[in-house]
């Protein structure tokens, strides 16, 4: 079993796509079918069901993704830890962020660059799938995101953050003749989401417009937070994000609302690597207690 090999497993995975796992990899595709087959023939199994049209993982592919990734995501850790050695003594960090903890990130590095010049830092933002995943083989030195992502991890320490909550996110013109009571004013306008980058949101979501009788009948769904805002800003379809992106600037005619069911609200944490000292963990521990730094946030 060789990495290329866990590679292209990986990646057709993500893709079902033999091209787009070639052209990720920079080989060609019959290279990928090649090294495939010798998996498989290995592992005694196909992980893929293919024909002309379509490529679908199997019950036992579905099943090897998981070890494949979690290989994968370790072997680049070690790689980026290699490379931060390789360039002195200067410290590293890997943060994690859940999408709904992504606004914070750039306060963080701001103040973590005025202290530690030479510091060496990654960031990865990730859907809550991967961020499982992430957690449950230590990629990261720092986390953020839902405490629910964390429970029961002895690798890390954990910073309670508060209670965030989910808000509507309307134009200014449909707040004005919008009834918590009553979303049918709604109805002119599309909802706007993030395709299942937050799991643990949209099914918080999907629950809260039962509790309302409401189903929107036109769902647009977008990669990027700042275009849902900027369509919010125009006037062409509503969203419902969690508060922390209120901290966001440079969107105008965007009004947002509380929404009072027991569902909206959610509790924040931040997770520290606890087997590893070094004077930027503490630093960056010291700024996720800071207040300011989570703006939107409303702390217990």
């Amino acid at each position: 079993m060789e990495m290329l090999q866990l590679e292209i497993m990986r990646h057709l995975a993500e893709t079902l796509s033999f091209s787009a796992t070639a052209e990720m990899l920079h080989i060609t595709q019959p290279a990928v079918t090649y090294h495939l087959k010798k998996l498989e023939d290995e592992l005694g199994i196909r992980l893929f069901e293919r024909s002309t049209h379509s490529t679908a993982l199997t019950e036992a592919g579905s099943e090897f993704y998981q070890y494949a990734a979690d290989i994968c995501n370790t072997a680049l850790l070690a790689r980026h830890r290699i490379n931060a050695v390789k360039k002195g003594n200067a410290e590293s960090v890997h943060i994690g962020a859940a999408y709904g903890c992504s606004p914070l990130i750039p306060a963080f590095l701001k103040k973590i660059s005025e202290n530690f010049k030479d510091a060496q830092c990654t960031v990865t933002v990730m859907t809550d799938q991967e961020l499982t995943a992430s957690v449950s083989t230590q990629e990261c030195d720092v986390y953020m995101g839902a405490s629910t992502f964390f429970h029961n991890n002895k690798h890390y320490n954990l910073i309670e953050r508060g209670t965030s909550s989910l808000k509507l996110f309307l134009p200014e013109a449909a707040a004005e003749r919008f009834d918590m009571k009553d979303w049918s004013s709604l109805n002119r306008l599309p909802y706007l989401s993030i395709p299942q980058k937050n799991a643990v949101i949209v099914q918080t979501v999907e629950s809260i417009m039962r509790n309302h009788n409401f189903y929107p009948s036109n769902i647009i769904r977008l990669n990027d937070t700042s275009i849902i805002l900027e369509m919010v800003s125009s006037g062409t379809g509503f969203a419902i994000f969690g508060s922390i992106f209120e901290s966001l600037s440079g969107f105008s005619h965007i009004r947002t609302m509380e929404i009072p069911d027991e569902e909206a609200t959610y509790r924040i944490c931040a997770a520290i690597r606890n087997n590893k000292r070094s004077e930027l963990l503490t630093y960056i521990a010291g700024l996720i207690r800071q207040e300011n730094i989570y703006r939107g946030i409303i702390n217990s």
